[in-house]
């Protein structure tokens, strides 16, 4: 077949160069450029051809389908803004001709593919209207679905995609169809709707072009819907089933993120490694660098972190991404003992473009850079401004705000304030009782309470504490001292009571000998002398 293509260009060269100028030359020009068109290598030839006729001769009775042929072998060669110039052209210079449909369905699709989202959804939906009968409506109504969809017209596309499947399709088309579907759903935040559609998507057929997409957005859709198990066999269902995929690199990282949120740094590493070393897209690549430095700092490896984050604050600019950066490097910088290197990084994170979530971040990493440093005034001045600002702006909503109020009692504590110190841990339990960090805030009350001698209100205090805390450390030292409260009150069988629960629940903390020695003094408090001398 190539051969025979071949010997066709050959005869119609020779005949173009036998007519010269005559007015059959543009009749073998069309002949020629038609048998380059068929042939993929010398397809820009024909192109080239093409436009020569239609510039040179618009009046020829063939200059109509010379235009139409330069946009149709434009938009083939991915020449979109020539595809586009030709066929408004064509529509300028020959608004009746036969052709008119199919010139607009590549002025359409060219405008789609140069990102105009509006204007193709116009042209779309002119070409349809002008053409409700064309045996190719279905392609035109799914282009346009993608159109609608791509300009952020999520209930529309919806729309269009329900009515498409109830028409008859090819596999493929049903396929994307399913796809934008699914995907509108997601970006109207139905992940869990989405699912389905997804699914049957890729049910139906992986073989379209942006299959690889549908994987991408049903991993995304189960991410959303809480169900992390599916969207890593969905991702690694891509890698395996479509491994050359253009978004391959975009499913590990993703497959990385929702590794390492789920603790598996071993994989989340994998594929942070694998987009380092085979993207070429610089955002990604930083993106999973990034990444891997939050796993490294998830494992306490603030060091290895450091390595990674340096480099990217370098080559940013003050950008959203490079202030998390910033963010990242600051509290590494804290974490190793070099806290003013952390309060340089983020005071002028601060003076820069920083969001308000930022800033509020940056407010509370500050505030603890501080207290590494001793500066305690500086650490409550800094932690008051960021509760401040987090009541106002989040209205108390915020998932450092009872750590902050931690380290605003600690830099009182620090400073020498045991009162105000006080103050502020009851504040802590009173706002947040349910706190991770209100059983110890709940001991150092009964602490400050018990060096005060109020020992009716260090009992109350160390009670919450043992009860809420879930470090077993602390709840041992809150039942040793709970019963010291009591000790102290001469009520020497509540006394014991603690001092024995502490020694049946914790017989290998720390303190089971004094809590033991303890128990023996309670008895002989109460005269119980043999059973005393038996526990000495």
């Amino acid at each position: 077949m190539q051969g025979k293509l071949n010997e066709v260009s050959e005869i119609s060269r020779n005949a173009l160069a036998w007519a010269g100028s005559s007015p059959s030359s543009i009749l073998l020009k069309m002949d020629l450029a038609d048998g380059l068109s068929s042939v993929p290598s010398t397809r820009s030839e024909a192109r080239t051809i093409y436009e020569q006729i239609a510039t040179e001769n618009p009046d020829a009775p063939i200059a109509a389908r010379a235009t139409y042929n330069a946009a149709f072998s434009a938009l083939q060669l991915g020449a979109i803004a020539d595809a586009q110039r030709w066929s408004e052209a064509f529509a300028k210079r020959f608004p009746n001709d036969p052709l008119t449909s199919d010139v607009a369905y590549i002025r359409a699709e060219s405008t789609l593919q140069l990102g105009q989202y509006e204007s193709s959804i116009h042209a779309f939906e002119q070409l349809i209207a002008s053409q409700p009968n064309d045996p190719l409506r279905n392609t035109w109504e799914l282009r346009l679905t993608v159109a609608q969809f791509l300009a952020g017209h999520f209930d529309r596309s919806l729309l269009l995609a329900d009515e498409l499947l109830k028409r008859p399709l090819d596999e493929n088309a049903r396929a994307e169809v399913l796809y934008l579907r699914g995907a509108s759903l997601l970006k109207n935040n139905r992940s869990s709707d989405a699912i389905d559609p997804l699914n049957r998507s890729l049910e139906v057929s992986t073989n379209w072009p942006q299959a690889d997409e549908v994987f991408l957005t049903l991993a995304e859709a189960y991410a959303s819907s809480n169900r992390p198990e599916e969207a890593l066999k969905t991702l690694g269902g891509l890698i395996q089933k479509l491994p050359e995929s253009r978004l391959r690199a975009q499913a590990e990282f993703r497959r990385a993120q929702i590794s390492a949120n789920r603790a598996d740094f071993d994989q989340a590493m994998k594929g942070y490694d694998y987009v380092l070393k085979e993207t070429k897209d610089k955002a990604l690549s930083e993106f999973a660098a990034f990444g891997k430095a939050f796993v490294f700092i998830q494992q306490e490896q603030y060091t290895e972190a450091l390595k990674l984050l340096v480099p990217l604050d370098t080559n940013r600019q003050n950008d959203s991404f490079g202030n998390e950066v910033r963010i990242a490097k600051a509290v590494c910088q804290r974490q190793i003992g070099q806290p003013n290197q952390a309060i340089e990084t983020l005071e002028e994170l601060l003076n820069s473009s920083a969001t308000p979530s930022q800033a509020r971040k940056s407010l509370y990493e500050l505030g603890l850079s501080y207290a590494s440093a001793k500066r305690n005034e500086d650490a409550i001045r800094t932690l008051e401004k960021y509760i401040s600002q987090t009541e106002k702006e989040q209205k108390g909503e915020d998932e450092l705000l009872d750590r902050a109020i931690y380290e605003l009692a600690w830099a009182h504590k620090l400073s020498g304030d045991t009162q105000k110190a006080t103050d502020v841990f009851q504040s802590l339990v009173n706002r947040f009782p349910d706190s991770k960090l209100a059983g110890e805030a709940s001991f150092h009350i009964g602490q400050a309470e018990y060096e005060s001698s109020k020992f009716d209100r260090a009992i109350k205090a160390y009670t919450v504490a043992a009860s809420k805390s879930a470090d077993s450390d602390l709840q041992e030292k809150s039942i040793y001292k709970l019963g010291w409260s009591f000790f102290q009150q001469d009520d020497f069988p509540s006394a014991q009571q603690q001092f024995e629960k502490q020694k049946r629940d914790f017989p290998k903390g720390e303190l089971i000998l004094d809590g033991q020695f303890m128990i023996a003094e309670c008895l002989l408090k109460q005269e119980k002398y043999s059973e005393a001398f038996t526990e000495y």
